[in-house]
């Protein structure tokens, strides 16, 4: 098991992905179950405090895909 940040990783890799907020919120939401809408933003909000994901600028500047 691998240690980065003083927590234990269990050799998991991170991944970079670029999208939009919009399409990070619907592939949440995908993976929820009926009525467990509240973890979205409890994900969200968890996800930016850890720096899981950060904002690489204005929405005009994204790439259309």
């Amino acid at each position: 098991m691998e240690r980065k940040h003083g927590k234990a990783t269990a050799g998991r890799s991170k991944k970079a992905v670029k999208t939009t907020l919009y399409n990070l919120i619907d592939a949440i939401g995908a993976e929820l179950a009926p009525g467990e809408e509240s973890f979205l933003e409890m994900t969200l909000a968890h996800m930016l405090k850890t720096g899981s994901v950060k904002f690489l600028g204005k929405s005009g500047n994204f790439p259309s895909g």
